[in-house]
C-alpha cells in the first residue's frame, strides 16, 4: 500500500498538468528519498496503471532517482548515507540511523525524505 500511495499522488499532479492536451508521450522524471522505503519497481508500474487508465493508451516513460539521506553529526561529519537500517518503525519516520563516523544516534537528517516530481514532458 505504501507504493501505492506515492504513485498516486504522483499520477494524480500529473494528470493535473496534461489534462485535455492531446498527447501520445509522456515522460516524468521523480526524486524519492531512500528513507521513504520505496520499491522503486513497483512505484514505477502503479504510476502507469494510474495514467493508462486515467488517460489511455500512452508512451510513458518514468525516470526515478534515489536521494540518498544526508547527515550532520555533533562529530563534524557531514555526508551522505549509502545505506540505512531496515526498521518496523519506518512507516512512523522513525528511522535508526547513526553517524558512520562515531556510532551517534545525534544526527540531523538534512534529506532523503524527498517525493518530489522534477520534470513533466508531455508531447
Amino acid at each position: 500500500m505504501h507504493d501505492i500511495s506515492a504513485a498516486q499522488i504522483i499520477a494524480e499532479e500529473v494528470i493535473k498538468k496534461i489534462k485535455g492536451k492531446d498527447i501520445k508521450k509522456i515522460e516524468i522524471s521523480v526524486v524519492l528519498g531512500l528513507l521513504r522505503y520505496h520499491n522503486i519497481e513497483n512505484v514505477k508500474f502503479y504510476i502507469e496503471e494510474i495514467l493508462k487508465k486515467e488517460l489511455g493508451d500512452l508512451e510513458i516513460k518514468i525516470d526515478i532517482h534515489i536521494a540518498k539521506p544526508k547527515i550532520e553529526c555533533e562529530c563534524g561529519f557531514k555526508g551522505s548515507l549509502e545505506h540505512v537500517k531496515d526498521s518496523q518503525l519506518f512507516h512512523y519516520g522513525i528511522h535508526d540511523i547513526s553517524c558512520p563516523a562515531c556510532n551517534s544516534n545525534k544526527i540531523k537528517i538534512n534529506g532523503g525524505n524527498e517525493c518530489l516530481i522534477k520534470r513533466i514532458r508531455a508531447r
